[in-house]
């Protein structure tokens, strides 16, 4: 981990409960580190300095000194002593500096992979951005496992494309099946899907139209999409006799005719 991410706490927790090792630079504002790894003023060049965590802690941090009044901090779960490697000649770094720098570089890829493609749009709500940093995350991830479960190498872009569609096909089969959708929107949705069908302006016949009730006078022009079930006549609910839309006329027939 770069020190954007790394902190004692979590650290620890991951190699408590999920048995997972950590190395990564840590940035000196951080509470957990020793005033004594803080203080380079009258420190020898190549010098390090380590410091061990207490009782279940398995963290080891040191400071080491690659320039005059500067320091590197760095945090390992991974080692547990203060090995120097000698292959590197008179700078003596610390074999957790040689370890860290050995495998960074999937730090620098995975921001690079973000930053080419990223869903992170600018905000000032910290939530949102963690979570499009999942997102971007997520995709490099995925991306990996199918080269690896598939033996097929696409491009990062046709690749993230083709996931865009296949997590929000099923959203837009159920938009393309709205029947008064416009035709531009349809024939976008129909581009995307892969689709070929001809994209065709719904029939007037199959609207629901509105017309005049035949009972009401003209003044209060008042339209319905009910229809009398005996006489086929357009009918308001003002006019409705029973729930079942019998305009009056025909229900006093029937009283009529019963009585």
């Amino acid at each position: 981990m770069d020190n954007y991410f790394i902190s004692v706490p979590l650290a620890n927790d991951l190699y408590k409960n999920h048995k997972l090792t950590v190395v990564g630079t840590v940035r000196k504002n951080k509470p957990d580190i020793p005033a004594e790894l803080l203080h380079v003023k009258n420190r020898p060049l190549y010098s390090s300095i380590f410091a061990y965590g207490k009782h279940s802690n398995k963290c080891v941090m040191t400071s080491y000194v690659p320039k005059k009044r500067k320091n590197v901090i760095l945090l390992s779960t991974y080692h547990d002593d203060d090995s120097i490697d000698k292959e590197i000649g008179d700078v003596c770094k610390p074999e957790i500096i040689t370890f860290y720098n050995s495998t960074k570089g999937g730090v620098d890829v995975v921001d690079r992979l973000k930053s080419e493609y990223s869903v992170t749009r600018k905000s000032n709500r910290w939530p949102f951005i963690i979570f499009c940093t999942l997102l971007n995350i997520a995709t490099i991830n995925s991306q990996i496992i199918y080269r690896n479960n598939t033996q097929i190498i696409l491009r990062r872009r046709a690749y993230i494309t083709g996931l865009a569609k296949l997590l929000t096909a099923s959203h837009l089969q159920r938009r393309a099946s709205i029947p008064f959708l416009n035709i531009p929107l349809r024939q976008k949705i129909t581009n995307v899907l892969g689709k070929k069908e001809p994209v065709t302006q719904p029939t007037q016949s199959n609207r629901q139209t509105k017309t005049r009730c035949k009972f009401c006078p003209l003044r209060k022009n008042r339209f319905t999409q009910h229809t009398c079930s005996m006489c086929n006549n357009p009918i308001c609910k003002e006019h409705t006799s029973t729930t079942t839309y019998i305009c009056c006329e025909c229900s006093n027939k029937n009283q009529d005719y019963d009585s």
